[in-house]
């Protein structure tokens, strides 16, 4: 006995490709060249994965008026005005991806070809870097250093006075590493999220 064809969006299981004589299984890859991942979708479904309306991670797919509550789990949208694709907030995290609902956010598809884009002529021979201290934290007030010594639970210090506070401060902040991607990934953020945020004014002719 043959067992039916499903659809393999789980919110669809349609068992049959669609409603017109021309409508068929489509087979789509959602993985690589070298690892495939295939699913078998209705025609309408179809249309919307081949539209890039589903999670990358775990392929559900969605309609444009889907995304907010349709299967009872929080979607976050990419904020590249040229994708605007929807991501389940709980893949990101799986993942090992922070979320912030409130912060500009890429899906995975447009933060790996911004990467693409930083190993260009622009690229950094490494992702992190570890520099010389070249500033003077002399002119820091007293009560800046203390600041970053509680914000960084700098233990050592013991005293509260500036000629103590300095060294201290000064060998925690020369052992930072510095991640070069990440961070020209996220000054990137912080500037579209702005200029999305500016206020748009008709311009004078």
């Amino acid at each position: 006995m043959l067992s039916r064809q499903l659809c393999s969006n789980p919110h669809c299981k349609r068992t049959s490709p669609g409603d017109g004589p021309t409508c068929r299984w489509h087979v789509r890859n959602y993985g690589s060249d070298k690892e495939p991942k295939h699913v078998t979708l209705c025609n309408a479904c179809k249309i919307n994965f081949d539209q890039g309306k589903y999670c990358p991670f775990c392929v559900q797919i969605y309609r444009e008026k889907d995304p907010d509550s349709f299967d009872g789990k929080e979607w976050v949208g990419c904020d590249n005005r040229t994708c605007r694709r929807w991501v389940h907030v709980d893949c990101e995290v799986s993942a090992g991806n922070k979320v912030d609902s409130t912060a500009f956010y890429l899906c995975p598809s447009c933060r790996e070809e911004f990467n693409q884009k930083l190993k260009g002529p622009l690229s950094l021979k490494s992702s992190s870097s570890r520099r010389p201290l070249h500033v003077d934290l002399s002119k820091l007030e007293t009560s800046s250093l203390k600041r970053y010594s509680r914000v960084y639970n700098l233990r050592e210090v013991a005293s509260s006075c500036k000629e103590e506070l300095i060294p201290a401060v000064a060998q925690h902040f020369a052992a930072q590493v510095v991640e070069e991607n990440e961070t020209l990934l996220s000054f990137e953020f912080f500037l579209k999220k702005q200029h999305l945020q500016a206020p748009q004014y008709p311009s004078i002719r």
